[in-house]
């Protein structure tokens, strides 16, 4: 595909900004269509790992991504000095960066769109059509995008994915975790902190302006329905009941919940030579593979 070629890419989340960045460089004529109206504001996910950081170097982009989240070079977890140490990574980024997906997607933009690709906001994909030649991107404004490559990075349940056949086996996984970001007073922000009890878990990661991401994996409250609120007393209750302390916690943001899937379509590609749509094959020359 270098050097030519016409690529959609659908979801402007990390994983579409980052490929699109990556097709820009090669030479292709990039657009990415999101759904939503503009870049979030709340953080989601909130970190970056060692082989992230390592793909990010190789680009020349880490150092602008530590400069923005808190590396964590470890972290406790439960009795006995139990503890998660990144520092035994043999990488040049022996740590977990704390990093909110809000500020990822802005740096991931800033490169895409330097390197060329164009980003459409407010672009709700509404059907999908390919043959030979093309593949056609229906809006829900009515609009037809056209592009030789279409290529599917709308999240877990990915509208591209559905609509090129393309199974994705598999279930999540038993209980749902509390997500909240606020600010604990009980916790110094220097650190991240973890704890593990008979009665469940909590991690604590820390943001440099000094408010945290709280994960909590509360057995009693397992089976609550992930669209259920999060209120800051649930919170607080929670906190007391897996680890026996309050640690204060005020000025909640933001708040969710999710079940971490296990799952993994059986193929990526469907109808040629990319996923999920196809360009024209060309005729083989005598004497060459095809």
């Amino acid at each position: 595909m270098a050097g030519s070629g016409t690529v959609i890419v659908v979801g402007a989340g990390p994983t579409g900004l980052a490929l699109a960045a990556e097709l820009a460089l090669a030479g292709a004529q990039v657009r990415v269509l999101d759904r939503r109206a503009g870049l979030r504001a709340d953080s989601r996910a909130i970190c970056l790992h060692a082989r992230s950081m390592e793909m990010l170097d190789l680009r020349g982009q880490a150092g602008a991504f530590t400069a923005s989240g808190l590396p964590v070079p470890s972290f406790p977890l439960g009795l006995k000095g139990a503890a998660i140490n990144f520092g035994r990574l043999d990488s040049d980024f022996p740590y977990l960066l704390d990093i909110p997906q809000s500020q990822i997607e802005n740096l991931l933009l800033d490169r895409a769109t330097s390197l060329g690709a164009t980003l459409r906001w407010s672009c709700e994909v509404t059907g999908i059509e390919q043959d030979g030649h093309e593949v056609r991107v229906q809006l829900a404004s009515g609009d037809t995008e056209r592009a030789d490559y279409l290529v599917g990075c709308d999240g877990l349940r990915s509208f591209v994915r559905q609509a090129a056949g393309l199974p994705f086996p598999g279930a999540p996984n038993p209980g749902s975790v509390l997500l909240a970001d606020l600010h604990l007073d009980g916790l110094p922000m220097t650190d991240a902190y973890g704890d593990l009890s008979d009665r469940g878990m909590l991690l604590v990661f820390p943001f440099r302006d000094g408010s945290c991401r709280t994960v909590l994996y509360d057995y009693a409250r397992a089976g609550v329905a992930a669209s259920e609120p999060v209120t800051l007393d649930e919170v607080r209750t929670s906190l007391v009941r897996v680890t026996g302390q309050d640690f204060g916690p005020r000025d909640m943001t933001w708040s969710g919940r999710y079940r971490s899937e296990s799952r993994q379509v059986p193929q990526y590609r469907a109808g040629g030579s990319c996923w999920p749509a196809t360009r024209r094959t060309p005729t083989p020359r005598p004497g060459r593979r095809a």
